[in-house]
């Protein structure tokens, strides 16, 4: 990496003391915070194909964890891209971002709610007989949605920071 980028994104980093910064902070962390307040269910009772793994709770946290945070260098990574955009077009991007990470989040709510269930009955193949394959299939589907959530959420507060500490115009 050249001089100007590290110089550039430490003083990006700086800037991530404002709102947006703090939001996208707080994005990119809430999967470890979330071990402690359980806002989203992480059940191991129900994540049980990847208890066959590794600890389901750690996964999930490990992966939505540094995938936030490779969203956060990925998308400062574009920030020449957004120039030449106007302020409006990087906050609609930003909206829609965030609106499919609700979407990814009601998608891991329906996934998790069919698992407690008694997903293992449910998810089932097409001659109603389950196997592993399909158990590892179903919760690796969980785990990229809740790890798509949480970058999803964390770009689409990296875009308004990058409105504010780019100036981009009206």
């Amino acid at each position: 990496m050249s001089d100007g980028f590290l110089d550039e994104f430490g003083s990006f980093v700086e800037f991530l003391g404002n709102l947006w910064g703090i939001l996208a902070g707080v994005s990119a962390l809430f999967p470890l915070s979330n071990l402690l307040f359980e806002v989203i269910p992480t059940d191991p009772e129900v994540l049980w194909a990847l208890a066959y793994l590794v600890d389901p709770e750690g996964l999930l946290t490990t992966v939505a964890t540094v995938g936030s945070l490779f969203v956060i260098l990925w998308t400062f990574g574009q920030r020449y891209r957004f120039e030449d955009w106007r302020r409006r077009r990087v906050q609609r991007r930003a909206w829609l971002t965030f609106g499919s990470a609700v979407v990814l989040l009601v998608a891991y709510l329906v996934l998790y709610a069919i698992a407690a269930g008694g997903g293992e009955e449910v998810i089932v193949g097409p001659t109603g007989e389950s196997s592993d394959l399909v158990f590892v299939l179903y919760q690796l589907a969980m785990l990229l949605v809740y790890a798509g959530l949480f970058a999803l959420t964390t770009r689409s507060f990296v875009l308004l920071g990058l409105v504010e500490y780019l100036d981009i115009p009206e």
